[in-house]
């Protein structure tokens, strides 16, 4: 339906369940490469990947790099599920490293993750409060430098841009740091 799409890559956080499945789901049906980022339901993400596998058709393993539980590629595109809390300023870094990792580039970046911690305002502690912004609003902003750097350096298509070696914040490469921060998210 949107054959501008396939073969690019898309990373959607909270893609365990809900929306953010739906939509990871319905991006590997246009042929696009997903990163089903989950925080804790690491089955619901690898669901996600096992339907992407199917809409695909046949598929075949791939080997997972640090910090990615599964990678499959099927017919109508890839998907890898990847653990990172994204109210993390170094677990989004990984989440993104991952994704350069699984398909060399990042196209378009879903901020789905949200929590909502179900009680009375009046009774919700100042730990759960926080918990809340950090996910629904400092996730969104961690993930903006890495997502910029990106676009601004492979303008074009990032999916094939290979010049971009550095990592986002111009320290390490992205495999390493991937390497060293995948048990850390």
């Amino acid at each position: 339906m949107y054959d501008d799409l396939k073969g690019k890559t898309v990373v959607v956080t909270g893609s365990s369940k809900g929306l953010g499945a739906a939509m990871a789901r319905r991006f590997g049906a246009e042929g696009m490469n997903v990163v089903a980022n989950y925080r804790s339901d690491e089955e619901g993400a690898r669901e996600t990947v096992r339907a992407i596998e199917e809409a695909g058709g046949a598929a075949r393993a791939g080997q997972p790099g640090p910090g990615v539980s599964c990678t499959l590629r099927g017919a109508g595109g890839a998907a890898a599920a990847v653990q990172a809390d994204v109210s993390k300023d170094e677990c989004v870094d990984a989440l993104f490293d991952a994704a350069m990792f699984s398909f060399g580039g990042v196209d378009i970046w879903v901020n789905n993750a949200g929590i909502e911690v179900a009680s009375p305002s009046d009774r919700k502690s100042i730990e759960e409060w926080q918990r809340v912004i950090d996910v629904n609003l400092t996730g969104v902003f961690a993930a903006a430098p890495s997502i910029t750097f990106w676009i601004a350096r492979c303008p074009a298509s990032s999916s094939t841009c290979r010049r971009c070696t550095r990592s986002s914040r111009g320290r390490i490469s992205p495999t390493t740091r991937l390497a060293r921060r995948a048990s850390a998210c």
